[in-house]
């Protein structure tokens, strides 16, 4: 017990298990964007079920399809993680955002998006400073954060700025 009394606090001591909080810019459930590096990956959420290399970026995914899925891009650049996303409805953010919501409940909540885009197949992306989602037919397929949202390429598509 004084072992776990002496023990620093970590990066993830605010972290309860089952924790399936969307922090914008900090966190999805216990997958945090900073001050993790791989070897924090690991020991918060364990080996990731599939991983794979795309240039100087590692993508892991944590958890089996359908379930509490995560997916970690890392940047082996910083030896950091770049973006943390889920395809699971069981994250939110406080604002109960999240896979499943529609774009009217994301616009209502968060106000103007920073950029915005969509194909004529019904994809479209919405992006706050910090967040954005996918989203099929104006409801969201994946939920993803950065430290830093900018106008650009997210999920496929280009998300443009609005004026």
């Amino acid at each position: 017990m004084l072992a776990a009394i002496a023990a620093p606090a970590n990066a993830f001591a605010d972290v309860l298990p089952g924790d399936h909080a969307i922090v914008p810019g900090v966190r999805i459930g216990a997958a945090e964007l900073s001050p993790a590096d791989q070897g924090a990956l690991t020991r918060v959420l364990g080996e990731p079920a599939r991983s794979e290399r795309n240039g100087d970026h590692d993508y892991y995914q944590y958890g089996a399809e359908g379930s509490d899925q995560l997916r970690v891009d890392f940047d082996l650049v910083n030896d950091a993680p770049f973006e943390i996303s889920t395809t699971s409805s069981n994250y939110r953010t406080q604002d109960g955002l999240g896979v499943g919501s529609s774009e009217a409940a994301i616009r209502a909540r968060l106000g103007k998006p920073v950029c915005q885009g969509g194909s004529d197949t019904g994809a479209a992306v919405i992006a706050y400073s910090q967040i954005w989602f996918s989203l099929a037919q104006g409801i969201v397929t994946r939920a993803a954060i950065r430290t830093r949202v900018s106008p650009g390429p997210l999920g496929g598509l280009v998300c443009h700025p609005l004026e």
